[in-house]
C-alpha cells in the first residue's frame, strides 16, 4: 500500500492543522482525546498547511551553544549547554498547582518553572492554542532537564487553571491531572533569557506494533528509523503511542510520539508521526511527521512530502 507522507515544519501538535489538544468533555478530560481533533479530511489538512505555517511562524530567537569536538555517544542524545533568548508575540501569566505528579507551576512572560515529581524544572512557553468552543485557552509548555524532557499542556478557563496534561520522552505515558490557580495572557512581543543544561538523553524503548516504509521515511516495528526532509536527515526514536482511530476526530489516526535526532548537526527535538486513516479510501492512509522546536537552534525543520506505507497494532 503506497500512500502520501508529509514531513511538516509546524510546531508539535499545532492548531494550524485545524486541530486542538482537547478532552472529549471539559468536565472530565480523556487522555485519548487530548490529541489534536481533526475536523477537516486528510486532503484539506495537506492543502491548508503551507499557508497556515507562514502565518504561525514564531518570532526569531537567538541562541549561543557551547562548542565541543567530542563525537556523539551511541544510544543517546547529547547536546551542549544552551544560552540565548526566547521570544513570542504574547506574554503568559500562570500561578498554579497540580494535584498528582505536578506541584507548583509558575510562568511570567514566556518562561518559568514547574515542579515535576518534586523537582523544580525550567519551563518555557512553546505556543498558545485557543479553544473557544469550550472556553479554554491551552498553553503548550516545554520543560528541560539534563536527562529528561517534558511537554505540558495547561488548560486555562476564564482565568482559572483547571487541568494539565504531561508527557515525558522516556516513554512515561501521557497523563492528565486536575490543577488550581490563575492563568491568562496578553498580546505583545515578549523576550526572555533561557539557560538550558547540557543534555544526555538515552534513546527510549519504542512502542510495539508500528512500522512505516517509504524511500525517504522508515520506522522499524518495535524500533527506530529515519526521515529525510530535503537536505536534512533525522533519526526517529519513538517513545509513546496514542490511539485516536475512533474517539478523537475525523479521520481517525494513530500517533507515534518520537524524539528527532541528528548526530551530524547535534540537533534534537520532539515530533509526532501521524498515521492518518483516509476517509475516502479505507484501505489507504496518509502519514505525516510534525516536528516541534529543535534544540539547540530553537528552530523548526522544513516541510517535505513523501510516499510510504504503514502498519499498526491490530
Amino acid at each position: 500500500m503506497r500512500v502520501s507522507v508529509w514531513v511538516g515544519s509546524i510546531l508539535f501538535l499545532m492548531g494550524s492543522l485545524g486541530c486542538q489538544h482537547l478532552p472529549v468533555h471539559p468536565e472530565r478530560p480523556d487522555v485519548t482525546a487530548h490529541e489534536e481533533v481533526i475536523e477537516a479530511d486528510a486532503d484539506d489538512v495537506f492543502e491548508d498547511t503551507a499557508e497556515d505555517e507562514a502565518a504561525d511562524e514564531p518570532p526569531e530567537t537567538t541562541a549561543e551553544v557551547e562548542t565541543t569536538d567530542e563525537l556523539p555517544e551511541a544510544n543517546k542524545i547529547t547536546l551542549a549547554r544552551l544560552q540565548g533568548h526566547w521570544s513570542l508575540p504574547f506574554s503568559v501569566a500562570i500561578d498554579g498547582m497540580g494535584s498528582e505528579r505536578l506541584g507548583l507551576l509558575q510562568i511570567d512572560g514566556v518562561t518559568g518553572s514547574v515542579e515535576v515529581e518534586g523537582q523544580s524544572t525550567f519551563v518555557f512557553v512553546d505556543q498558545r492554542i485557543p479553544w473557544a468552543a469550550f472556553g479554554y485557552t491551552l498553553y503548550q509548555l516545554v520543560a528541560v532537564r539534563a536527562d529528561q524532557w517534558f511537554v505540558l499542556w495547561a488548560y486555562c478557563e476564564s482565568g482559572q487553571l483547571t487541568w494539565v496534561y504531561l508527557e515525558a520522552v522516556d516513554g512515561t505515558p501521557l497523563t492528565y491531572e486536575a490543577a488550581t490557580g490563575t492563568c491568562g495572557d496578553i498580546d505583545g512581543e515578549t523576550v526572555a533569557p533561557i539557560d538550558l543544561p547540557a543534555v544526555d538523553l538515552p534513546f527510549p524503548a519504542a512502542p510495539a506494533g508500528f512500522s512505516v516504509d517509504g524511500p525517504q521515511i522508515q520506522l522499524a516495528e518495535g524500533g527506530g528509523g529515519y526521515a529525510q526532509a530535503g537536505e536534512e536527515r533525522w533519526e526517529l526514536y519513538p517513545f509513546n503511542q496514542v490511539d485516536c482511530t475512533t474517539d478523537c476526530g475525523t479521520p481517525g489516526w494513530w500517533e507515534i510520539h518520537s524524539l528527532l535526532w541528528s548526530p551530524e548537526r547535534r540537533e534534537a527535538g520532539f515530533g509526532i508521526v501521524y498515521l492518518f486513516l483516509d476517509p475516502n479510501v479505507p484501505t489507504n492512509a496518509q502519514v505525516s511527521l510534525v516536528p516541534s522546536i529543535l534544540f539547540p537552534t530553537l528552530r523548526t525543520s522544513p516541510s517535505t512530502f513523501f510516499e510510504a506505507s504503514w502498519t499498526a497494532p491490530r
